[in-house]
């Protein structure tokens, strides 16, 4: 059994009372919007079961992550070494695999075997954003923790107590999820790329600017361009139904509509660019400023019904 862990960022507290409900199981699967503090929230996990004040550089702790994109085959034997290695400090070992939705066909393999054959004194920690891209046979092996979306009033509190300026607009880019808030919003490189994203988008709603132009300009940081692109249409969607309460950028929603009022043809691309979004974060080796470019042209000759 645990004693109950109180964690610093309030939405993640279900995550100590599922530590304290039961005794451990051999892995954790802790799933959750990105932003959400999903790493933290396990290291401070640790930090209680271990009975340790910090994990990092802690020998009986081991993070792994990916590398050049992906958590390969060597990573995962590194695991399998250090599953047989005795605890040097503490009464158990603590295997954390973030973003683990990253693991190659053959580290996945591998790492199904450790959960399989697990050590009494190893917890294995998987952390993703993105559980249905974990293999089955890995995620029946472990028990799943959902770190929950906050709601807002809690959400954009604590971003005010972190001094951001304008909570609720970077709240609702993150998808409700506050530290990805934070992040953007803290960076003043990511607000000028979300201002002169948006300038730029505008020019080309009103056939200023070509569509491999802007493409350009928002593959300058590819997941945040894509997000953007996903926010416009959204944005549309949501003004073209009368939810102008969750609407980010209303003036581009209202020259969208202007331009085209069909909510068939708007939910097509949401859609569209929901799928780019998700590839450009998940897989970025498999999106390119052609998909892109590609993207545009053929939303322009929706808009403009042609």
């Amino acid at each position: 059994m645990v004693k109950s862990t109180s964690l610093d960022l309030p939405w993640t507290e279900s995550l100590g009372e599922q530590l304290s409900a039961s005794s451990l199981p051999c892995g954790f699967l802790v799933t959750g919007n990105q932003g959400l503090g999903k790493l933290q929230s396990v290291y401070q996990a640790v930090q209680k079961i271990l009975d340790i004040d910090t994990c990092s550089q802690h020998p009986d702790v081991l993070l792994v992550t990916p590398a050049n994109q992906y958590i390969g085959i060597d990573e995962i034997r590194q695991v399998q070494n250090f599953a047989q290695l005795t605890p040097t400090r503490s009464a158990m070992k603590a295997i954390i695999i973030n973003e683990c939705h990253r693991l190659t066909l053959a580290a996945a393999n591998a790492l199904l075997k450790s959960l399989e054959e697990p050590s009494e004194d190893t917890i294995f920690w998987l952390i993703t954003d993105a559980p249905y891209s974990v293999p089955a046979t890995i995620r029946s092996r472990c028990r799943w923790i959902k770190i929950p979306t906050p709601p807002t009033e809690q959400a954009v509190h604590w971003l005010q107590t972190e001094n951001v300026d304008q909570p609720e607009f970077w709240l609702h880019l993150a998808y409700g999820a506050p530290l990805h808030a934070k992040a953007l919003a803290s960076n003043e490189d990511n607000r000028h790329f979300v201002r002169t994203a948006a300038q730029h988008f505008t020019q080309w709603l009103q056939n200023q600017l070509p569509s491999t132009a802007l493409a350009k300009q928002l593959w300058a940081q590819p997941q945040l361009g894509a997000l953007l692109l996903l926010a416009f249409s959204e944005d549309a969607l949501r003004t073209h139904q009368g939810q102008e309460g969750r609407v980010r950028f209303k003036k581009i929603a209202t020259r969208l509509l202007q331009k085209n009022n069909d909510f068939s043809q708007h939910w097509q691309y949401m859609v569209h660019w929901r799928a780019f979004y998700q590839t450009v974060k998940l897989r970025p080796e498999q999106s390119s400023l052609l998909q892109l470019e590609s993207g545009l042209i053929n939303w322009a000759r929706c808009i403009e019904g042609t």
